[in-house]
């Protein structure tokens, strides 16, 4: 269930971030939040608009993730989720890296601890809020 949408410009390019209500965590109480965040360039046709994760090669991509690390630390501090997840595929070595560089900055920021895996290619950034931590 979409929760919260952000959208943005960068350089005539428009982005989204959503994010995504995935449940509670069944070991905490009162029961905390799981959500999960992706974000998209939005493309333009003629039945309509839809995202794509790929890199634009525009030269962007450090505005484009430092937008996205903004948007995501307004939503921390707004709804303060137990858990948040994001994830990228390993062959996105572009995405990966600007994630392996910006997510435990935001989870120092933030108050969260993270932890980073990968399964049959896709690598998996968990933020957990220190306080749930025993």
């Amino acid at each position: 269930m979409v929760d919260s949408v952000a959208r943005f410009d960068v350089g005539g390019n428009v982005y989204e971030v959503v994010f995504y209500f995935d449940g509670v965590m069944p070991e905490t109480k009162p029961l905390e939040s799981i959500y999960d965040v992706s974000f998209v360039q939005l493309k333009q046709t003629e039945v309509g608009e839809y995202g794509t994760i790929h890199m634009t090669g525009a030269g962007n991509a450090l505005i484009v993730l430092k937008t996205v690390i903004a948007v995501i630390e307004d939503f921390l501090r707004r709804v303060k989720p137990g858990q948040l997840t994001m994830s990228s595929y390993a062959e996105e070595r572009g995405r990966t890296k600007l994630y392996n560089r910006g997510v435990p900055l935001l989870a120092q920021q933030n108050g969260y601890q993270y932890e980073q895996t990968e399964h049959f290619g896709e690598v998996t950034y968990t933020l957990t809020r220190k306080d749930l931590l025993s």
